[in-house]
Parts: C-alpha cells; sequence; structure tokens
C-alpha cells in the first residue's frame, strides 16, 4: 500500500495522472478496506493483546538487514551462513549481476530518459528509503516507524528489502526499455561513456581482494570481517565473474548488436535462477518416508 501511495504521489508530481484517476484510486481503496473491515476488531483484539503492544526495541528491530550485508549486492556467494543472523533468505539483497549493470548504464542515459525520468527518479528515492530501512537497527530511521500507533507493533525490518527489490525491478524495467530503443534505432553508445559498467566489476572484486589479502597474512579489522564470513575462495570468486560476463553482454548490447538483448534477458534468467536455487537445494532431496523417520515423534 505505501509503495502504491508513492506511485500515485509521483503520477501527481509529475502531472500525468488526472482528478479522475485519482478518485478511482480511493474509491478502490475504500472498498478495499470495507471489505477487510471484517477483520478489524478480531485483528484489534489480538494486537492489544500480543506481546508486541508492549514489546522492546530490540524484538521489533529483529531481524536487520546488517551493513556488510549489502554488500551482497555485488558479492552474492561470498559469506557463509554463520553470517546470517535471523531469517537467512529475507537477508538477501542481491538481486542480479544484469540488474546493477542496468542500473550503471541508466546513470549514463539519465539525461535521455525522456517521459521515462520520472519513473526512473521515484524508483531511485523508494529504493535508497527501503534499503535504510531494512537496515533496522542499524539504519536508525525504523526507529521512527516504532513511535507511530499500530504500525509500530509490526516488526521484521528486513522485510523492506522486497521495496528494494521492487524499485529496482522498475529500474531495471527502464533501463532495459531505453537501451531497447537504442537498438531499434540502430544507435551506439561511445565507448568513454560506458566507464561507469567498469566500476560494478571492480566493486565485486572488493571482498576477494580481502580474502586475498587475509590468506597472504595481512589482516587489519576490516579484512579479518571479511575472511571469518567467507565461504570459499572458488565462491567468492564467482561475484567478479558473474559481473564481468554480465559487464561483457551489456557492452556488446550497447554497441548496437541486436542480438545480444535476448543474451540479457537468458542471462538474468540464469543468474538469478541458479542464485535462488541455490538455497532451495542446500539439503539433498529425499523420499517422504525418509523425511518422516528423520522427525520427531509430537
Amino acid at each position: 500500500g505505501d509503495a502504491e501511495g508513492f506511485y500515485a504521489l509521483l503520477l501527481i508530481l509529475s502531472r500525468r495522472s488526472t482528478t479522475r484517476q485519482l478518485f478511482r484510486l480511493a474509491l478502490a481503496k475504500l472498498l478495499g478496506l470495507l471489505m477487510g473491515c471484517v477483520q478489524l476488531l478480531p485483528h484489534w483484539d489480538a494486537a492489544t493483546n500480543s506481546v508486541r503492544n508492549d514489546a522492546s526495541l530490540d524484538f521489533l528491530q529483529w531481524p536487520s538487514v546488517h551493513p556488510a550485508q549489502v554488500v551482497q549486492l555485488v558479492a552474492p556467494y561470498f559469506f557463509n551462513g554463520g553470517f546470517f543472523e535471523g531469517i537467512q533468505y529475507e537477508l538477501k539483497t542481491y538481486n542480479g549481476a544484469m540488474p546493477l549493470l542496468l542500473l550503471a548504464l541508466l546513470f549514463v542515459r539519465r539525461k535521455d530518459l525522456g517521459r521515462l525520468r520520472p519513473l526512473a527518479a521515484g524508483a531511485v528515492v523508494l529504493g535508497a528509503f527501503s534499503l535504510v530501512m531494512a537496515l533496522g537497527k542499524y539504519g536508525y530511521l525504523h526507529r521512527l516507524q516504532t513511535l507511530l500507533p499500530l504500525v509500530g507493533m509490526l516488526r521484521t525490518p528486513c522485510r523492506y528489502i522486497l521495496l528494494f527489490h521492487l524499485a529496482m525491478s522498475v529500474l531495471t524495467a527502464v533501463a532495459f526499455a531505453d537501451i531497447s530503443a537504442l537498438v531499434r534505432r540502430s544507435e551506439r553508445l561511445a565507448w568513454r561513456k560506458l566507464w561507469p559498467l567498469a566500476l560494478v566489476p571492480l566493486a565485486s572484486a572488493v571482498p576477494l581482494l580481502f580474502l586475498l589479502l587475509a590468506r597472504a597474512g595481512f589482516q587489519p579489522a576490516l579484512v579479518r570481517f571479511f575472511a571469518m564470513n567467507a565461504t570459499s575462495m572458488k565462491l567468492a570468486a564467482a561475484g567478479p565473474a558473474l559481473f564481468l560476463a554480465a559487464a561483457a553482454v551489456l557492452v556488446m548490447t550497447s554497441r548496437g548488436i541486436r542480438y545480444w538483448l535476448v543474451g540479457i534477458i537468458l542471462f538474468t534468467t540464469v543468474d538469478l535462477g541458479v542464485y535462488g536455487l541455490s538455497y532451495i537445494w542446500s539439503f539433498p532431496p529425499r523420499d517422504l518416508e525418509t523425511f518422516l523417520k528423520s522427525r520427531p515423534v509430537p
């Protein structure tokens, strides 16, 4: 609902909505609220008798995304499982190598987005805000929410990461639409304009560099922190390899080679598919009988 309201506000500010459209939206939200009223009193009763009614700040801000976990954006396979405190799959900030590179390309093309520029600007604001909120006790902004009535009882600030992924999806779509239009017009981006794309693979190599320094015996506090929470050298190297490959695909597309647009889609599908399944495949599959024998009898 918050994201939807922010989008409506964005349409108003960019003067791309009419009074009739806003009235329809308000009417739809009112009807939805009325349909949900059947649950209002039971929910209020449960909330007033819940431990959350007098919960501590630590309780309300658990689990929070640790600032170091933001490094996952460029190092998806670097951290081991012991680094994640709480619900592991809700602390994942990685959303693909290609979206981050498309964001860099969007920065290059920011003045040429035309009617998509307000949408891109709004997505940047939403992404930055939601990422800070997902930090919870580390970001301080989430503390303001705990002071509000009703919503102040909601915990698990890490779930704001969903809105961050939503914002990144919007920015990725805008960037893909822009580069697709360039390819259709047979235009090419000059090599000198593509330098921001190199920054992303370089950033992805920093955690691996820390790990190499630790292996070489150079261990200041920051290097030691990364080395203690790393998985393995091979998995740490997967990040830079992914971003280099994604950058190569995007550069070829930016240079006007039409069929590389398909490469962007396929690369993203495989990248996120493998990343998501790697968590599910943590335990080998078992037949039902073996699984039931491994569970305690109630």
